[in-house]
């Protein structure tokens, strides 16, 4: 998002949380309607669970998925990243 973690918005840090049950599938890059109702879900899960008002979760999850894109993502890095991850699991 361009900012240190703890600068993250509350939208932010829900698309984020979002991310960890499946990064390839929600991801806002690739698939920004599904990371969308993917923080939605958060958003939801948060307000049940009474870690947000009502209130903070309507304007959460009313606001747009905006990504800083300064950087071009590398066709390498995804493929590489699960060699990693492979080979750390059967470790």
């Amino acid at each position: 998002f361009g900012h240190p973690a703890a600068q993250l918005s509350l939208p932010e840090a829900a698309l984020l949380a979002g991310l960890i049950q499946r990064p390839e599938a929600y991801s806002p890059i690739r698939n920004p309607q599904t990371a969308k109702n993917r923080r939605n879900l958060v958003l939801k899960r948060m307000f049940e669970e009474k870690y947000i008002t009502q209130v903070e979760r309507a304007a959460a999850a009313s606001a747009p998925v905006v990504l800083n894109r300064g950087f071009k993502e590398s066709a390498a890095g995804p493929y590489f990243c699960e060699e990693i991850r492979q080979y750390l699991e059967k470790a």
